[in-house]
């Protein structure tokens, strides 16, 4: 877990941590501290005292982003699989127990299940998509999904986004002989009921991962502060030789979207470096699609370019920054192309840079 300036939700998240029913003593617990300057590391030294299993590593300067604290973590990891934590989201009391029960009961490489999106000063709460039919219980299943029905599009944007551009981009829920445990035995194989899983959200935190399969394949999250997620998962989904295991009836994580603005992490503040971070991440999870030769590399980028032109519009981007983004559209456009929606989308984002720079 990496943590800066989290003084204000860091308890409650390691608080959910200590009242795992796997057992507190069971859990390696390995925080990263980014040269925190409030009472951030105070409070993971009371932490570190009451539990023997927490080891913290305290940086001396800032690095700027999660990805190197995460890196930095993973050199200390010991236990036989792993799983990642924000500093101000949290896990049910029984996700740990679910997701080592079931990956070891599969054999599998990853296990993951479902997370609720927070908004609390809203009182809203959205469940994670899911591209097959619906298999949670009450009162998880009366709650909008957080890509389609219950997207933040208004209007006549709204309207069309979920009535007919959702289903270009998603299609009809795939409905399995088993929706509550779908097992994909190689994702390279790319059959279409379980290349539907990269339709899911990276959302790497409602994973475990066999230690192995992140360490002896050196998988690490690159140096950008968005999509750093999705390009640590789709390596450790294409590395996988054992299988991966999505528990579609299982809520395993809390996902707080804060909405203050001194609240706001790194990844919700809507800045230049975000939107061009966030064309750079698309441009190496395209380079890694087509390393593995990955057909279907629509099914994951696809969404993330709309919403990339959601953050582009949602900010006045000068000239300057707008010749960057057209120079990292212009390499995503060398990979392979494949898909017309992904291609229109592609030639329309150069189109629109084009114009503003």
């Amino acid at each position: 877990m990496p943590v800066y300036n989290g003084e204000k939700y860091l308890k409650s998240t390691l608080d959910s941590i200590v009242n795992q029913s796997f057992g507190i003593e069971n859990i390696q617990v390995i925080i990263v501290n980014d040269c925190s300057t409030d009472r951030t590391k105070d409070i993971l030294e009371e932490y570190k005292s009451k539990y023997p299993s927490f080891y913290i590593i305290h940086l001396e300067e800032n690095t700027g982003g999660p990805y190197t604290p995460r890196n930095i973590g993973l050199n200390y990891v010991e236990a036989e699989y792993i799983m990642f934590l924000d500093a101000d989201d949290e896990f049910l009391e029984n996700s740990c127990e679910v997701l080592y029960n079931k990956i070891r009961e599969y054999n599998c490489d990853i296990a993951f299940g479902r997370y609720l999106r927070n908004y609390p000063e809203k009182n809203i709460i959205k469940k994670s998509y899911t591209p097959y039919k619906e298999s949670l219980n009450k009162p998880y299943n009366n709650y909008l999904d957080d890509l389609i029905k219950g997207s933040d599009f208004k209007g006549i944007i709204g309207f069309v986004w979920k009535n007919i551009i959702s289903y270009f981009i998603y299609g009809r829920p795939i409905n399995k002989e088993n929706n509550e445990e779908i097992f994909i035995k190689d994702i390279k194989e790319e059959n279409n009921d379980e290349i539907a899983i990269l339709k899911i959200l990276p959302s790497f935190w409602t994973k475990i991962y066999r230690s192995d399969l992140i360490l002896k394949n050196d998988i690490k999250f690159p140096e950008v502060i968005s999509g750093e997620d999705l390009n640590f998962l789709l390596e450790a989904y294409f590395k996988s030789e054992k299988g991966i295991l999505f528990l579609n009836n299982q809520v395993v994580y809390n996902y707080n979207m804060r909405l203050e603005t001194e609240d706001k992490s790194i990844t919700k503040n809507i800045n230049f470096r975000l939107i061009n971070d966030s064309l750079k991440s698309y441009r190496l999870a395209s380079q890694l699609t087509d390393k593995y030769n990955l057909k279907n590399k629509d099914i994951i980028l696809n969404s993330f370019l709309l919403n990339w032109i959601n953050l582009w519009l949602s900010r006045d981007n000068s000239k300057d920054e707008n010749k960057l983004f057209k120079k990292e559209i212009n390499l995503i456009k060398k990979g392979k192309k494949h898909g017309l929606i992904y291609r229109l989308l592609l030639n329309f984002i150069n189109l629109i840079l084009k114009i503003k720079s």
